[in-house]
């Protein structure tokens, strides 16, 4: 349901990012496989939500991006 809601607004943000969007899309991917494993390793799980929010908080290709990336 929530898909067919945001469906067109998902559309246009692929559209105008890309790679962001392919790089959002591969990071959930990876969340979701260390979840169907039961992944104990907060380390990885960690670092794969981290790399996912980076990514968002960093949707301006500008001087603030590296530093939003890191937060």
């Amino acid at each position: 349901l929530a898909y067919n809601i945001y469906k067109g607004k998902l559309k246009k943000a692929y559209d105008k990012y890309p790679e962001k969007a392919d790089y959002i899309k591969q990071q959930l991917e990876n969340l979701k496989k260390l979840e169907d494993e039961k992944s104990t390793n907060i380390d990885a799980v960690s670092n794969t939500f981290g790399n996912l929010m980076g990514e968002i908080f960093s949707y301006k290709d500008d001087q603030y991006r590296d530093d939003l990336r890191n937060i």
